[in-house]
């Protein structure tokens, strides 16, 4: 694997998300199998080509971004605000009752470099924001019927790749520090790892300049519901342990 080194970090975009689709949460984990099951009678090709188009006037270079599109049905959003009524989340009357005007895609992309997704720096915040999510996009926006409605852009890397590589441990030796970690809880749950991802890690290093290094993530279950993230650097085999 080739070494490479995040020059800078580009500029950021930011507008907020209107109206309903604010209220409802739309772009959160939660939801992505009652948006994912459903479907919407827009162009989500020519949309993604839209958002491309924008983001290059805007002087993002495009070909290194990975694109997802979930759709934003009125019916999915109506059964959504009625949960969140029910469920005290929302108050009556603060939003309106979703229309076809507002059917839509949430689109969302994870930057890649030399093939690899880039995990951002603020994924490692903390434990709870190293989900690999749509809601953890650096790129996310709302396309509706009405035109494009929100768009925001951040942490995006402009990277330098050197020729000086590093040698990545084989999988076997990565997998067993994950055995063994959940093979050591003294507890009665049941740890399934469900999902393993190699990914390029940014940070600030201790001279507070960018870093990277490759990591392996892995998304564990807990007794086949609640879900935790591991992360284990790609060429030494340690444990990153994340703030809580």
């Amino acid at each position: 694997m080739h070494k490479t080194v995040p020059a800078i970090e580009l500029p950021s975009h930011i507008s907020s998300i209107p109206g309903n689709y604010a209220y409802l949460g739309v772009q959160q984990s939660d939801y992505i199998d009652l948006f994912s099951s459903d479907s919407v009678s827009l162009d989500k090709d020519k949309y993604i080509s839209e958002i491309k188009k924008d983001m290059n006037e805007l002087g993002y270079d495009t070909e290194n971004l990975s694109f997802q599109a979930i759709p934003l049905s009125v019916d999915a959003m109506k059964k959504l605000r009625d949960q969140e009524l029910n469920n005290g989340l929302l108050e009556k009357g603060k939003t309106n009752e979703p229309t076809s005007e507002d059917e839509a895609y949430f689109i969302y992309a994870y930057q890649e470099n030399t093939g690899i997704p880039v995990f951002h720096e603020l994924m490692s915040v903390a434990k709870q924001m190293s989900d690999d999510s749509p809601d953890n996009a650096p790129v996310q926006a709302i396309y509706s019927a009405r035109g494009l409605e929100s768009l925001t852009i951040d942490y995006i890397y402009n990277f330098k790749n050197e020729q000086n590589t590093v040698t990545l441990k084989p999988f076997d030796e990565i997998a067993s520090v994950v055995e063994e970690k959940y093979d050591n809880m003294l507890n009665d749950v049941n740890y399934e790892v469900t999902r393993a991802k190699l990914y390029e890690h940014v940070y600030t290093g201790e001279d507070q300049k960018y870093a990277e290094e490759p990591i392996w993530y892995f998304e564990v279950m807990e007794n086949g519901s609640n879900k935790t993230v591991m992360l284990v650097n790609a060429e030494t085999g340690k444990e990153i342990n994340l703030p809580s």
